[in-house]
């Protein structure tokens, strides 16, 4: 069923990049990750913590939200924070390196990555995103035969913010460890605009260079229908595999 599809299976192991995780009972853990000189590069903390009074024009992120902002109408009040975290920076850090993004979110420093991201977010935009790292769930697990993270996020105030976004990474655990590089896809659950007053959901996509596809009605907000949409989305496009 959905919720099988999307969860490892107990007592597996399977490499991620250079770094060995153990699965157990559908939570990914990743060993050493505390320990200096061990575990995953932890540099992206040190990217959120930076204070920048003024957009860096040599930073991706950075030009690519003052893109978007700029794009808009003086008299539209942009992009919310919520939509910033999830739309732009949760997407720029997961495609640009999905095995150490599934590091961090799988590991004990999980819901700092995150609160940094938030803090970041805020003071990039100038507002606040109303929600902390303790309101956002991180289930680890499977869409068909990949490793996904799907994070959880607080219910959406306004469209298009996001239910719930996930990350795939495009390799197979059941065919050994995967390259150090790997492609992945990212996908949002968003709320969708009401003109009638009935309420409804989308299912999209983000690539990495900015392209969002929009699939139309999407599922109920909840992780096994989302990972279950998902999975067909892959299923149907054939999706590569190491």
């Amino acid at each position: 069923d959905a919720y099988h599809m999307c969860i490892f299976y107990a007592l597996e192991t399977i490499e991620i990049g250079s770094r060995r995780a153990v699965v157990m009972s559908g939570k990914l853990g990743m060993p050493g990750l505390a320990s200096a000189g061990k575990g995953i590069d932890m540099g992206l903390f040190d990217f959120f913590r930076r204070k920048k009074p003024q957009p860096n024009p040599d930073d991706e992120f950075d030009r690519e939200l003052e893109e978007a902002l700029g794009a808009l109408d003086e008299e539209d009040e942009g992009p919310t924070p919520a939509y910033v975290f999830a739309h732009y920076a949760l997407r720029q850090i997961a495609l640009d390196d999905p095995l150490q993004f599934l590091a961090i979110v799988a590991s004990p420093e999980a819901e700092e990555f995150i609160g940094a991201v938030l803090e970041d977010v805020e003071e990039q935009v100038g507002g606040k995103i109303g929600f902390d790292a303790a309101a956002v769930t991180i289930h680890l697990g499977r869409a068909k035969r990949f490793p996904c993270a799907v994070i959880e996020l607080p219910e959406p105030k306004e469209s298009p913010e996001a239910f719930m976004v996930a990350l795939v990474a495009l390799f197979d655990p059941e065919n050994g460890p995967p390259p150090d590089s790997i492609e992945g896809r990212f996908f949002t659950l968003e709320k969708g605009a009401s003109f009638d007053g009935e309420s409804w959901n989308v299912l999209a996509e983000w690539t990495a260079d900015g392209g969002h596809s929009n699939f139309g009605a999407g599922p109920a907000p909840e992780l096994g229908p989302f990972v279950a949409a998902i999975s067909e989305k892959i299923e149907l496009e054939s999706a590569p595999a190491n």
